[in-house]
């Protein structure tokens, strides 16, 4: 790879970047953030960036299973 700066891909959040800049954003969910923060984070993404549409790419959390159907595991 050349040495491009690539600083301009850098999103608003230490979370994201953008992959084609100023169209599609990608990064993770600030799970560590409070309701409150990450509504904040939310607010500004789509007031501030334009961003309009978020889309979550992670699996369903399966709830846990029984191996014995008399005992409950924990």
């Amino acid at each position: 790879m050349d040495d491009q700066d690539l600083s301009s891909y850098a999103g608003p959040t230490p979370w994201c970047n953008w992959v084609l800049k100023g169209r599609v954003m990608a990064g993770g969910y600030p799970a560590s953030l409070g309701d409150h923060d990450n509504d904040q984070l939310l607010l500004m993404l789509m007031r501030d960036v334009g961003i309009d549409t978020f889309v979550c790419l992670q699996s369903e959390v399966r709830a846990p299973i029984q191996t014995n159907p008399g005992k409950l595991v924990t």
